[in-house]
């Protein structure tokens, strides 16, 4: 068996090891427990029995110093999610999560979201322009982590409706806190109304001391 570049991988039960010419050997190893043994420099270690973002560990000597690499923080990640024409009536009284809450010590950072009114028959006919549509931390009372979008424009629109918003000017990240969507002031269904709405959300998870 050999690498994309030809170079030559040893298989064993608990590890594949990486050969190339005129350097020490490099292996991908699994076990349980914190890796304390000798292996090369740049030899990465997969944990069996750890949480997601305690599971993988680089040597950065040679010898048996290990380095945690945070598996979860990683750059990015992104999430679609469907709101349905049911929720999105209620959506002032009830925001709909969008990113479940992280660990303790972490914190969703929102790069951007883009917005699609999936339009139906019927406008929604009490969206008006305070009405206003974000992504919050928590729940309705929580903070902003992306610019809004005007009611009149995205909830009363009658056709379909796409648009991308950035992050604040200046974001507090909140530790283990949801994204909800969330539509201030009032809501959008009076008497009628019927297209879902969709959000595609590019985002990362961060350990919020560094």
């Amino acid at each position: 068996m050999t690498s994309p570049t030809g170079t030559p991988f040893n298989l064993r039960n608990d590890r594949i090891r990486i050969d190339a010419t005129g350097t020490a050997p490099v292996e991908l190893q699994k076990g349980s427990g914190v890796p304390t043994h000798t292996a090369t420099r740049g030899t990465l270690y997969l944990r069996t029995d750890a949480a997601a973002d305690a599971g993988a560990y680089q040597n950065v000597d040679g010898s048996t110093t290990w380095v945690l690499l945070e598996t979860a923080d990683v750059p990015y990640n992104e999430v679609e999610v469907t709101i349905a024409t049911g929720d999105v009536a209620t959506m002032n009284a009830t925001p709909v999560e969008v990113i479940a809450a992280p660990a303790a010590g972490k914190a969703h950072i929102v790069e951007s979201c883009r917005w699609f009114l999936d339009y139906a028959t019927t406008a929604y006919d009490a969206a008006a322009a305070g009405d206003t549509l974000v992504l919050k931390y928590t729940d309705g009372s929580g903070a902003a982590v992306v610019d809004a979008v005007a009611g009149d424009a995205i909830g009363a629109a009658s056709a379909d409706y796409h648009t991308i918003v950035r992050p604040v000017a200046e974001l507090i990240p909140v530790a283990a806190a949801a994204v909800v969507a969330h539509i201030n002031t009032g809501e959008w269904y009076g008497a009628a109304g019927d297209s879902p709405l969709k959000a595609q959300v590019v985002y990362r998870t961060v350990t919020l001391a560094f």
